[in-house]
């Protein structure tokens, strides 16, 4: 009980306005609470890169960067309310090239970013008050490196969170909170 009182104070005490600052000069609303970047792994534990998340204006930015020589083919971002909205097959295994957000770039870089508009999700960037929402996501890319001799080597990543089902492949979702407010931080990386 203790503790969810403190996050009740602090859910309330980000929405608060400041009565310092003259409204017309309040930064935009929109934040994410938690962590601002979060690994991208392999095989559910090898990290290959990191997945970030920041609110920019009335976008959720969300960029996908690779490490040690990795590369991204292709990359794929969903985001809903509750999981059953996510598009799944017959055995539950996630259809990336339905999520709404997919990207395969040409020049197979080592950093992606998707532009999410928040109102399509029913946030206005303007409001300073609003019900905090918990929001899962799930970001995958296909990524691969070369190794000696001319070969490549493919995997499926993931950002790290939650896995969707005990077997099959490891895809893994996690969970924020969205919220109105000034964000305290514009610069969360």
């Amino acid at each position: 009980m203790k503790y969810l009182s403190v996050f009740f104070l602090m859910c309330f005490a980000a929405c608060e306005a400041d009565p310092g600052v003259p409204a017309e000069l309040k930064p935009e609303a929109m934040i994410v609470e938690g962590e601002a970047c979060i690994p991208l792994v392999v095989k559910e534990v090898i990290p290959v890169g990191k997945v970030c998340l920041s609110v920019r204006k009335d976008f959720l930015r969300v960029r996908i960067t690779t490490q040690d020589r990795w590369r991204i083919e292709a990359a794929h971002f969903w985001m809903d309310f509750g999981l059953e909205a996510l598009p799944v097959n017959r055995i539950g295994a996630p259809i990336f090239e339905w999520f709404p957000f997919v990207e395969h770039p040409a020049k197979l870089p080592d950093e992606l970013v998707f532009e999410v508009p928040l109102d399509d999700y029913g946030y206005d960037p303007h409001e300073d008050v609003c019900m905090p929402q918990e929001v899962y996501m799930m970001v995958h890319a296909r990524v691969f490196r070369a190794l000696s001799g001319g070969r490549l080597q493919r995997m499926e990543a993931f950002a790290q969170g939650q896995r969707l089902r005990p077997q099959g492949m490891p895809a893994m979702y996690f969970q924020r909170i969205l919220n109105c407010g000034r964000n305290p931080d514009p610069n969360l990386w």
